[in-house]
């Protein structure tokens, strides 16, 4: 019996090998979007997985107050201090702090950047690292001790042993290799997360961040950092909301009111949570929507498999009769259609293998993750996948093998068979549903593009590629500043260069509340730069109103002396948007005014405004223009940008690596362009508005097949009923306008519910802009007819094949 289903079923797709092929492409194009959202999304949420004791590790988080930040809810780094205090919390096994810091690293004449992480004890008791050298009890026992990943010991030393090397950092201390770690795997935070950008390749204890930079072991409530981490392994049984009232005592006991103010709470996430954590700062679910759509696409390809099998049905009417005449019950009959049904869903299931195996590696390329598709070797995935085939198959079936198998034996035998008014009704809802999601999908994209445009355009006020930035400027660098920037301005092909302590779009905030008086409540949040007086210069920023910052104005504040003549307020540019919030009605008005920075001391900082300057975004993705305010200060400069002539770029970025290895010999240069920070600023939303173009074209391509096979098929069934449209004196216009009407009323429904849902949609993305783009009908109407136009086409080229043949082939027809 089950032989004869399988032959017949076979005979079928055959038979109808048209409407086989879109059921397949559909199915397998549904499944193969529909794994892989859901591949990528359990790949980011299982990061760190393999540790042994992962169920357990943790790390505290911090809340942001309430309108502290329009776009940063959450974030995972707490103040350095807060780790050793919660060693002592009743449920806490093992605590432990790992601080990245960046140095130059020295092995005999080659030197190199290097991030180093230093830890606490407790890190290997937390992380299982596997070592391949070296004792794990003795490695770190002194501060001058190194652990390195086999990568790295590779890459720098070759063929020979690693072990007892001496790896110099920043010129003066020299740190001994005493253990060598297997590098982790790719899905670690430690090695790829949107906030670590170095992967863990080298390790010492705090003991030597003492040494090497003279930094506070225990640390302090102040400094809040994303290179700052803290893991936290809970014991057995304990959750982590066990902790929550600890938490909160040792945020009142020990915070600073300041950061009380700023910080409204700790909380604990659970490590794999770390690389989503964007989805928790900025309020959007990224990979719960895209596990959505992929599930919606899936739905899609189902509805049109259902739709275009019901539509069918009228063909095998004849074949069900004459099967209930000799015998065939409901359920052989049922059982029948869903095996041909399962049949057809295993070969687009095969289909889509294929297809995930040789997209993967091109869209592992695009989003920078090495997504694996292991069906064989993962017991997990394998049953997810063939529990959604299953699904697939029954889901698909299910309509119209019942409706196949109830059909009155009477009817199938006459010419007379007929669907309900519910089997069209059903059918117009399951295709307005796909061009529903369709349009709201385009929607969205059309959206997020002039979003995306929105704030890249204001990035076009900077000369993205005439600008160059060098990076790591450090402290002890500062020295030889102005005999860098005095030789870089003696390029000829140099127009001007600066210092500062942020690169615009770097994505990072300096933020101070200030005030036109001492009371709190007059207090403005302001982004804080310190600039040198080449600054507007290098990124054309025009000077409104007053002067610019300049030393022989003595607004440096390097060289105040500390005796009576020091000036009793530092001199401040402010831009447009400062002069709106601290209530000033033009930028005349601001200059020569004061303003003071909000703290808990009476003395606080006093501020001069010299100058006010015209507003730019120099934040990033987010593209809120802030009050913003520029201190000439260089011994917080740690970033030097440079503006070259048009033309030039090529010949005079060598002129700048010989002055900095003349000037900077023991350090290595580190640099980028404008138009690469930009680039590298808005990968994640760019990544995002690919992700989801993609998947509005396959959303689009599913709708458009489904009405492609459905009005073919429609369209052979009113062969009859045309031709004789025709000799009633019907034309051809006609006869195309009624056809296209009943097949684009669907489209027109889903148009009425789809632009609806789309702004809705679009005003919750938008809530993450500081500057929005306007909601015009433009863009709603644009994906409407875009989506109705290819509906139109589709139908209108089959309407057109079935109206222009001459009548009497139509009367044949049967």
């Amino acid at each position: 019996m089950l032989r004869n289903f399988v032959v017949i079923a076979l005979r079928n797709l055959m038979k109808n090998k048209l409407f086989s092929l879109i059921n397949i492409g559909g199915l397998a194009l549904g499944l193969t979007v529909f794994l892989f959202t859901n591949i990528l999304a359990n790949y980011e949420r299982e990061y760190d997985s393999f540790f042994e004791k992962s169920d357990r590790i943790f790390m505290p988080t911090i809340h942001f107050a309430p309108g502290w930040s329009a776009n940063m809810r959450t974030a995972p780094f707490v103040p350095t201090a807060m780790g050793p205090l919660m060693g002592e919390f009743p449920g806490v096994e093992q605590v432990a702090r790992g601080l990245e810091r960046p140095f130059i690293a020295r092995i005999d004449d080659r030197k190199f950047q290097q991030k180093i992480r230093f830890v606490d004890e407790g890190f290997f008791e937390i992380f299982d690292l596997e070592f391949v050298a070296g004792d794990p009890n003795t490695m770190l026992g002194t501060p001058n001790s190194l652990i390195i990943s086999d990568r790295m010991a590779e890459k720098y030393f070759g063929e020979a042993d690693p072990l007892h090397k001496i790896i110099t950092v920043d010129g003066q201390h020299d740190m001994q290799v005493s253990g060598i770690f297997q590098s982790l795997p790719e899905n670690s935070h430690f090695r790829n997360s949107w906030v670590v950008e170095s992967p863990l390749d080298m390790i010492a204890s705090m003991e030597a961040i003492s040494q090497l930079n003279g930094e506070d072991k225990i640390g302090n409530w102040e400094e809040i950092d994303p290179k700052n981490m803290t893991y936290v392994l809970l014991k057995e049984g304990v959750a982590p909301a066990d902790l929550n009232n600890s938490l909160e005592e040792l945020r009142l006991a020990h915070m600073p009111e300041e950061l009380r103010e700023l910080i409204s709470k700790f909380t604990l996430i659970h490590v794999s949570r770390f690389n989503t954590y964007i989805e928790d700062a900025m309020g959007i679910p990224v990979y719960g929507v895209i596990q959505a759509i992929g599930l919606l696409i899936l739905i899609m390809a189902i509805f049109n498999y259902t739709n275009l099998t019901t539509a069918q049905a009228m063909t095998r009417s004849r074949e069900v009769g004459i099967r209930k005449v000799l015998g065939a019950d409901r359920k052989s009959l049922f059982v029948q259609f869903t095996m041909e049904s399962f049949i057809l869903t295993f070969i687009a299931a095969f289909l889509s293998i294929a297809i995930l195996e040789f997209v993967l590696p091109f869209l592992n390329d695009i989003i920078h993750r090495n997504v694996r598709f292991d069906i064989f070797g993962n017991p997990g995935a394998a049953t997810f996948y063939f529990g959604t085939i299953f699904l697939t198959g029954l889901l698909s079936a299910a309509y119209p093998s019942t409706v196949l198998a109830r059909m009155n034996i009477s009817q199938v035998l006459s010419a007379s068979m007929r669907f309900g008014k519910a089997t069209v009704w059903l059918r117009n809802l399951m295709l307005g549903v796909q061009f529903t999601f369709a349009i709201v999908l385009t929607t969205i994209v059309f959206i997020i593009s002039a979003q995306s445009n929105m704030v890249k355009e204001a990035t076009n006020s900077f000369d993205r590629q005439h600008i160059v930035n060098l990076f790591d400027v450090r402290p002890e660098m500062l020295s030889s500043y102005d005999v860098l920037i005095n030789e870089l301005n003696a390029i000829s092909s140099v127009i001007a260069a600066s210092g500062e302590s942020i690169v615009p779009f770097e994505g990072t905030q300096f933020l101070l509340d200030m005030a036109t008086t001492r009371q709190p409540e007059d207090r403005v949040q302001t982004n804080f730069y310190f600039v040198d007086e080449h600054f507007m210069d290098v990124f054309e920023v025009p000077l409104l109103e007053g002067r610019s910052l300049m030393r022989s104005r003595r607004d440096l504040v390097e060289e105040w002396d500390e005796g009576d003549d020091a000036p009793a307020t530092i001199n401040i540019l402010i831009n447009e948007m400062a002069v709106q919030q601290f209530g000033w009605v033009s930028p005349q008005e601001a200059i020569g005014k004061h303003i003071f920075q909000m703290s808990s001391s009476p003395d606080s900082t006093a501020y001069t405004i010299v100058g006010v300057v015209e507003d730019r975004d120099l934040i990033g993705p987010s593209g809120r223009l802030a009050p913003a305010v520029f201190e000439l200060r260089p011994g917080f400069f740690s970033r030097v940008s440079i503006r070259i002539a048009n033309g030039e770029v090529s010949e005079t970025l060598s002129s700048i690596e010989e002055v900095w290895n003349r000037v900077y010999p023991a350090y290595p240069l580190v640099q980028n362009s404008l138009e690469e920070q930009v680039t590298k600023s808005f990968s994640l939303f760019n990544n995002i508005s690919l992700a989801l173009t993609g998947l509005a074209i396959i959303a689009i391509i599913l709708a458009g097949l489904g009405l492609f096979g459905l009005t073919v098929f429609m369209t052979e069934k009113r062969t009859k009923e045309i031709g004789l449209r025709k000799v009633f004196g019907a034309s051809i216009p006609v006869i195309v306008r009624l056809l296209l009407w009943q097949f684009l009323k669907p489209v027109m429904v889903a148009i009425v519910f789809g632009l609806p849902l789309a702004w809705w949609l679009a005003q919750f993305y938008l809530e993450f802009f500081g500057n929005r783009v306007t909601l015009t009908a433009a863009i709603f109407i644009g994906a409407a007819v875009l989506n109705l136009g290819i509906a139109w086409v589709t139908v209108a080229i089959h309407a057109v094949q079935a109206a222009l043949p001459n009548p009497i082939h139509a009367l044949r027809y049967e």
